[in-house]
């Protein structure tokens, strides 16, 4: 039954239970476990059952080459879309987990395919803030299933928000009131994250505004408003990280030799000894802990970039054209210093907190069958490092272009513009690292019987999955894949071009540091190898996509030319 094998696969992928070995004290290691719950209690044909199929389907004509359930998926999409435009038109049925639930999976449905239309994304984002907002307090503590739907979907919504350069549409509660609140909904350190993520979400939106409004050029007076606020903003991301508890904090250790052969995962051979990769690896105490960490870590750094750019400003304005804000003893030489000192040691300390994700224990996951989430937690802040280490915010060292260490040019594709196509425009057989060069072993096919315990066993979909080994993986190149599109899709990707896409907005000249500014005594000059760096995070991307299916994995790498594409 094609149906059962994708639910199955499904909550394998993406729902983390909680370990029954947690120590005393430990919060909860679980990820969605919400989501079975909700499921079996909706009505068969309901809006919530429509759209987990859906989903279900979809990472299973990922995971496995199946066309049948990629057309059941969008066959359950459209359903769940007609179902969910009923239940909204109604208050009531609008407030309900059951509808909440339903947007929150669809949104797992367009990172699980190619799909980058920025509207439907938008409207969907959107529509998470409006059921957000209908949600009284009450209900939203009224349960542990509401409590994890309510932060989820929350994180969800904001990061969405940011991503896209948009103001939050849902605004946060009265810290009084969620002081007062018995249900412990807001004790989580995931509730404050979101609590963090709500004011850079605004700042960010105000300064893209500001600094693209093409009828009055940004005021100096302004723009000291918005760095003041940034940097009060960063100081509450400080007090955050060092008010956690002993549980929440990483074990931390050198990136050596004796690191990649005690790992138990295949792909540590790949990148723990890679080149680009960090020299530290920060394990935490579980995925979940771990994924906060690097949601908390990557909002810090889109608003450290976004401090650096008007500072960069700033420094670029010869007189200032307003009157400057009393109280500011650092100048923004200092200041500039300072954050990008910041931004260099959060984006290390991002990357290896990375490293760690990979082999964070995950209960009743095998080492020969990588979870989808562990993959899927990774996308926004390996996209979002991408584009920051493209875009000449941070400086390199100055040997950086002439090193003996520089990675081989990338290959380039005819375009480079995002996917835009909700189609299924890349054949996951097709897909390959070139380092990853010895012939290919078929695992066995798969039962609805286990996922990930024994390995795959018998069913009617297979799949064939590299066995990488330790000698294999130490020696790496950069990526090349060829991917299939068709005319139209070509066309698409070429008129959608319009830089990086994980940039909010298109780069603007004043953004970039000025090497003359990078130069503070008191601080020391912050500074990464980028495009070593950058080979690291896309041979990630491209490990994602190719081990677990999410084909989101795949934008990044294709539009930076990391991947060739050909007419199919």
């Amino acid at each position: 039954d094609i149906g059962q094998l994708s639910y199955q696969r499904f909550i394998y992928d993406f729902v983390v239970f909680e370990s029954p070995h947690l120590p005393p004290g430990a919060i909860s290691d679980a990820i969605w476990e919400f989501i079975p719950t909700m499921y079996q209690r909706s009505a068969p044909g309901s809006c919530l059952t429509a759209v987990v199929e859906a989903v279900a389907y979809v990472n299973f004509a990922n995971r496995y080459k199946a066309p049948q359930a990629l057309i059941l998926a969008e066959e359950r999409l459209q359903k769940s879309i007609q179902l969910l435009r009923r239940r909204i038109s109604t208050k009531r049925k609008a407030s309900t987990d059951h509808t909440l639930c339903a947007v929150f999976l669809m949104g797992l449905y367009e990172n699980l395919t190619l799909s980058s239309d920025s509207s439907s994304s938008m409207a969907r984002h959107q529509g998470v803030g409006a059921l957000l907002q209908l949600r009284t307090i009450d209900q939203r503590g009224q349960s542990l299933v509401s409590q994890r739907l309510f932060e989820a979907s929350r994180i969800q919504m904001l990061i969405g928000n940011m991503q896209a350069g948009r103001p939050p549409s849902f605004s946060i509660c009265n810290a009084s009131t969620i002081r007062k609140h018995p249900s412990g909904v807001y004790d989580n350190p995931d509730a404050h994250v979101g609590r963090l993520l709500h004011n850079p979400t605004s700042l960010h939106h105000r300064w893209l505004k500001l600094k693209h409004n093409p009828r009055s050029p940004p005021c100096r007076q302004e723009m000291q408003s918005l760095s003041k606020e940034a940097l009060e903003m960063d100081a509450d991301f400080q007090a955050w990280e060092g008010s956690l508890p002993i549980y929440w904090r990483p074990k931390v250790e050198r990136n050596t030799h004796g690191t990649n052969l005690s790992a138990k995962h295949r792909h540590n051979y790949i990148f723990f000894p890679h080149r680009g990769a960090p020299k530290e690896i920060r394990t935490h105490a579980s995925l979940g802990v771990s994924w906060i960490r690097l949601i908390h870590q990557t909002a810090r750094i889109v608003l450290l970039r976004d401090a650096l750019e008007i500072m960069n400003w700033m420094l670029r304005l010869s007189q200032p054209t307003c009157h400057p804000i009393v109280g500011r003893e650092s100048g923004p030489s200092s200041d500039h210093a300072f954050s990008l000192s910041s931004l260099v040691n959060t984006i290390e300390k991002s990357c290896a907190t990375m490293l760690g994700h990979l082999s964070i224990l995950i209960h009743r996951e095998s080492a020969r069958d990588v979870v989808g989430m562990r993959g899927y937690t990774l996308l926004w802040t390996l996209g979002v490092l991408d584009s920051v280490l493209s875009g000449g915010l941070v400086p390199q060292p100055p040997d950086s272009s002439r090193s003996s260490r520089e990675p081989s040019k990338m290959h380039q594709m005819h375009s480079t513009a995002p996917i835009s196509s909700s189609k299924s425009l890349v054949d996951g057989q097709s897909i390959g690292l070139s380092n990853l060069s010895a012939p290919r072993q078929h695992e066995p096919k798969i039962s609805h019987a286990n996922f990930g315990v024994d390995g795959l066993k018998e069913a009617s979909y297979s799949t064939s999955c590299q066995v990488i080994s330790a000698s294999q993986g130490r020696e790496l190149a950069s990526p090349s894949i060829s991917v299939p599109f068709d005319r139209h899709s070509i066309a698409l990707l070429e008129k959608r071009l319009k830089g990086h896409v994980f940039n909010s907005a298109p780069r603007l000249p004043c953004d970039a540091t000025e090497t003359r500014v990078i130069g503070f005594p008191i601080v020391k000059p912050a500074q990464i190898h980028a495009p070593l760096r950058r080979e690291w995070l896309n041979e990630m991307l491209v490990y994602i996509a190719r081990e677990t299916g999410i084909k989101k994995a795949l934008i990044v790498p294709l539009t930076e030319g990391c991947i060739d594409f050909q007419e199919a």
